[in-house]
């Protein structure tokens, strides 16, 4: 623990009295050097949080919020919801928009059953309540029994023990039953291997975390032969080619405001009360950003 100065506003900035910050993987691997972009060591980690004036995502420059006080960029400033408590907006972005995006591909994949890892994760939670939305069956996938136990006792249709006696087979047989040739892997690891031999040919597995810290392996017999294939996910790089998935962000913490209420942005961190209180994602923003909101 280090104490540095309160950092002074520059044009287009707001100050940020932080009141909560989460803990997620992308986090943990920032912190480990792991991420897909390195800062000085004296920089302060913590992609997301919530706070006064502002609740704020990832930022590529900078300090993070895991401290008291921060700088934010105006532009990228979203108004959190009245009714929304710091804590959930220090955690509003980041997982729903990962949620979305990944829904988003099996939609246009025009899959009717897909296969998760980290199921009884938050972010897996969310991904199952939007595909069902969808009309996707979801099969979860969980590395603890108790956490099958859970997703049952909560209602899901599929759910299978990666530990547990055949599961490669038991795999195989529902995503053949459901025809599901898409999974989404926030583990890495073995686990990637042994989802590509379970789903049927011409699968795509979908690597979007690495919460096993070991490196992708995959059979080669499965790639070349069976016309599998592994692909990646990376929030930043999503939002930065799919700028409306960030304005569906907007659209929908607009429609939870108040009437009166007004966009985000330079301007929108000027107003009294309750539009103090803002939540953003703050990395590389597609230009404009500020006027979404």
């Amino acid at each position: 623990m280090v104490d540095k100065p309160v950092p002074t506003p520059g044009p287009g900035q707001v100050l940020v009295r932080v009141s909560a910050a989460p803990l997620n993987p992308s986090d943990l691997m920032f912190l480990r050097g792991r991420n897909g972009f390195r800062r000085a060591l004296s920089t302060v980690p913590g992609f997301e949080g919530g706070g006064r004036r502002v609740a704020c995502g990832v930022q590529r420059h900078g300090d993070g919020l895991w401290a008291e006080c921060v700088l934010a960029d105006a532009r990228a400033c979203l108004p959190l919801p009245p009714s929304g408590s710091f804590d959930e907006g220090a955690a509003l972005l980041v997982n729903p928009l990962t949620a979305v995006a990944l829904v988003e591909r099996a939609q246009r994949g025009r899959h009717h059953a897909m296969v998760q890892m980290a199921a009884r994760s938050a972010l897996g939670k969310m991904i199952a309540r939007l595909a069902a939305r969808r009309g996707i069956e979801v099969v979860d996938v969980v590395r603890r029994a108790e956490q099958a136990d859970e997703l049952w006792a909560a209602g899901a249709s599929y759910v299978l023990y990666s530990g547990g006696a055949d599961f490669g087979g038991r795999l195989e047989a529902v995503c053949k039953d459901l025809a599901a040739t898409l999974a989404f892997n926030a583990v890495a690891g073995a686990l990637t291997g042994r989802l590509l031999q379970a789903l049927p040919r011409g699968s795509t597995v979908v690597v979007y975390g690495a919460l096993s810290e070991d490196s992708v392996r995959v059979p080669p017999e499965v790639l070349i032969f069976a016309g599998k294939r592994v692909e990646s996910f990376w929030l930043s790089d999503y939002l930065g080619s799919l700028p409306g998935l960030v304005r569906r962000a907007a659209g929908v913490q607009r429609a939870q405001r108040r009437p009166a209420g007004r966009g985000a942005g330079a301007g929108g961190a000027r107003g009294g009360g309750r539009r103090h209180r803002f939540s953003l994602l703050a990395h590389d923003l597609p230009p404009g950003f500020s006027t979404l909101a």
